[in-house]
């Protein structure tokens, strides 16, 4: 926690040295109320937004740095958590590199992959703070793996292609011994492995093998080409063979005669991006998720394992030694190899988050099939304290109203968080609204209306069908606003029989992409999420003579907003997390963004912290040093 609050002191201190000034218009009367009830709101000219933990997300690759400790990378975050919670999270460094990475740990130093980026050297002696203390200028592949062997670090060079020799005698400071060109047919390097005194080395088209009795005078020994239609994955030596996923494809070679490689067999298998070896047997794990081999005829691996998800949360995978995940989130050694007692089970641990919305001190997040609830009292430190299986979409409307969660597909008692219930069934759809007594529901070409007024006997009513698509709704006053697939939004008057009279209506999409995917509301202006054409505000103030104002183009697909004081919160798909400036109406600005580690589906804001849905990678928590209402 001291962590934490020190960054947010840093974070508002730093927006007292920034130049403020005041957010002006002279826009239109709705936006003249706003400014009055916004004048007083200073803002820097860049915002800021840091991250503070993330909860779920991906872990796979480890190494234990204390007896007490483990060290781990997710999609984009390195970690240092204890072994007697997995989700006690010591401290962490968001990294750029969004894909399932590895590294190599020595004396209390971390050796990173970043890709074309190269290999950022941290500091993990402080346990309460990663630094990044340098960053080696050396281009690597997309997945590329380095070898630390006693104080020596071997990479390979994608921009030369030549294989890299680095001492560690000062660990930040890596000084080069040696550099050897490799052969113009392996292409590009990516992995290196050291058995005894030789280097194997796989490239994008092929595996070449060295000699490394003397670093300073390496010999190339012999080199194979390998065709495959997708870059080559996982790599493995195991006694005189070399196991290579090459496609959808695992190819053995003899490699003991290095003059004289030969491919042996070749068997069908899930590509994956990493390996490991475990006595006779072998562990591929990436993004496909996890698959183990048996080696006991090594012409003839066969697979044992299984794992399609890829967030294992059973276990973690280590250079040397892998650990299990009990019920408690305690980590021990894993003697053996891991047991996958349903290959479609959802982990314990690392989860699929697809939507929230918080209330109070908890957030309620929706993953595939399940519900968590967490206790956001402090940020920095997130506690689940319930979860229950549901049935309910990434992309459906979620709200709460009273002591009840709504979603298209059910009704959850959530009057105690700690342990919720699902007390009624309902018919799905993609969105839902709540106004009286009554419940809103879209779905496909139809709005069904349902009673509520006691909600585990809740009854349809009604039925109203459209011409197009129905995808989210929303309620105003005595408005509904009906927001259909295609980007069309209606605005329509409730009558006293739950008939709908149409005041107005407009299109908001540009493109064949502009999907409208959510409402929000705030003052008398209601902001609209519109996937591929960005988010739009419209002037609501007289719901017969709708007004929509420019919209702004996000960088990708804008999945959900949140708006508070005229700043949108938008997770914005592959582009993470975005604010925008919403207050001058046809002059938004983007003023601050934060690059997530998978899709950002969804966003929920409170106090001066915001919780962005990461998909595979569970929840990202950030603060901003914005004001705030909440």
């Amino acid at each position: 926690m001291k962590k934490v609050t020190h960054l947010c002191s840093l974070i508002f201190t730093a927006v007292i040295s920034f130049s403020l000034g005041y957010r002006t218009t002279t826009m239109g009367e709705a936006v003249g109320s706003a400014i009055k009830k916004y004048a007083n709101k200073l803002i820097s000219e860049g915002a800021i937004l840091a991250p503070v933990n993330a909860f779920g997300d991906t872990t796979q690759y480890v190494v234990a740095i204390s007896d007490d400790l483990l060290c781990g990378v997710s999609q984009g975050r390195l970690k240092i958590f204890a072994k007697n919670n997995v989700n006690n999270v010591i401290s962490s460094y968001w990294t750029s590199y969004r894909k399932p990475h590895i590294f190599e740990y020595y004396k209390g130093y971390i050796y990173l992959v970043q890709g074309s980026n190269g290999v950022w050297i941290f500091d993990v002696r402080n346990l309460h703070e990663i630094n990044l203390v340098k960053k080696l200028n050396i281009p690597v592949a997309f997945y590329a793996e380095i070898e630390v062997k006693e104080d020596k670090l071997f990479l390979v060079n994608t921009r030369t292609n030549s294989l890299i020799v680095l001492s560690l005698a000062n660990p930040e400071e890596p000084q080069e011994i040696t550099q050897y060109p490799l052969p113009e047919s392996t292409g590009q390097g990516c992995k290196v492995s050291i058995v005894d005194d030789r280097i194997y080395i796989l490239c994008h088209r092929g595996l070449a093998i060295l000699d490394a009795q003397d670093l300073n005078a390496l010999e190339l020994l012999g080199k194979t080409d390998i065709q495959s239609k997708i870059s080559l994955g996982a790599f493995i030596v195991y006694d005189s063979y070399a196991y290579v996923y090459a496609g959808h494809e695992i190819r053995v070679f003899d490699i003991s005669i290095p003059e004289a490689i030969e491919q042996k067999t070749v068997i069908k298998a899930t590509w994956c991006s990493h390996a490991v070896l475990r006595d006779n047997h072998f562990i591929g794990f990436g993004d496909n998720g996890v698959y183990i081999y048996d080696l006991s005829d090594p012409l003839k691996p066969e697979r044992v394992r299984k794992h399609y998800n890829n967030m294992p949360g059973y276990f973690l995978i280590g250079k040397s030694k892998d650990y299990i995940i009990n019920n408690d989130g305690e980590v021990e050694a894993l003697t053996g190899l891991p047991y996958f007692p349903d290959s479609q089970l959802r982990p314990r641990f690392a989860f699929d988050a697809q939507n929230i919305i918080i209330r109070d001190k908890f957030a309620y997040v929706f993953g595939i099939g399940e519900l968590r609830i967490l206790d956001i009292s402090q940020p920095s430190n997130p506690k689940q304290t319930a979860s229950l299986p549901v049935s309910t979409g990434g992309r459906q409307t979620v709200l709460i109203d009273g002591d009840y969660l709504y979603t298209p597909n059910q009704i959850i008692d959530i009057s105690k968080p700690t342990k919720p219930s699902r007390i009624k069934r309902l018919s799905g759809g993609t969105g839902v609204t709540i106004k009286d007594n009554h419940l809103f529901i879209a779905k496909e070409k139809t709005l069904e209306i349902w009673d509520v007024q006691t909600p585990s006997k809740a009854t349809m009513i009604k039925s109203i069908a459209f011409e197009q698509k129905l995808n989210k709704i929303f309620a105003h006053k005595d408005i509904l606003y009906l927001g259909f697939y295609k980007g069309k939004l209606r605005s329509c008057k409730l009558e006293d029989d739950l008939t709908l009279t149409t005041l107005d209506e407009i299109e908001l999409a540009k493109t064949a992409m502009g999907i409208i995917m959510n409402f929000c509301i705030e003052d008398d202006f209601l902001y609209v999420a519109l996937n591929a054409d960005g988010i739009t505000s419209v002037d609501i103030q007289n719901p017969h003579n709708l007004k929509t104002y420019a919209r702004f183009n996000t960088s990708q697909f804008s999945e959900q907003t949140e708006v508070v004081d005229a700043f949108a919160y938008v997770a914005d798909g592959s582009g993470g997390i975005l604010i925008i400036d919403m207050l001058e109406k046809g002059f938004e600005k983007k003023i601050a963004s934060y690059p997530t580690t998978d899709w950002t589906r969804a966003i929920a804001v409170s106090g001066y912290y915001v919780y962005a849905c990461d998909s595979d990678n569970g929840i990202a928590i950030l603060v901003s040093n914005l004001p705030t209402q909440k």
